[in-house]
């Protein structure tokens, strides 16, 4: 029997989602650890005066791994759902798409063939 003042008979069951809500939360140290680890690689050659070959690479290798494990843990491992993870793979490819057409002419190292005449046209 309920009674008239009884406020929790009302109130949402939070075990079931609302819409758009997911069960779980989404895991951030994953990324935030990646992030850190590809700015430490960019920033190693700033600790030595004639940083070594082995330093150089790393900075340059490091960010481009932190990267491919950050887009790998994004979909196969986080908690995000399908249409997340489609819609963020799907906005890399379009900023790297735009960051390609608005590239410096003398920056343009991995030109293809088939892009030459629509990117040089801009």
């Amino acid at each position: 029997m309920e009674k008239v003042g009884d406020v929790t008979s009302h109130t949402n069951d939070r075990s079931i989602p609302l819409a758009g809500e997911s069960r779980t939360a989404l895991r951030t140290w994953p990324a935030i650890g990646l992030l850190s680890l590809m700015m430490i690689a960019k920033g190693l050659p700033w600790l030595f005066s004639e940083p070594p070959q082995s330093v150089q690479v790393a900075s340059l290798l490091g960010p481009a791994a932190a990267a491919l494990f950050l887009i790998v843990w994004w979909l196969f491992a986080s908690r995000a759902g399908r249409k997340e993870k489609v819609g963020g793979l799907l906005g890399l490819g379009v900023v790297a798409g735009l960051t390609f057409l608005l590239l410096h002419p003398t920056m343009r190292v991995f030109e293809l063939p088939v892009t030459s005449p629509v990117v040089d046209s801009f």
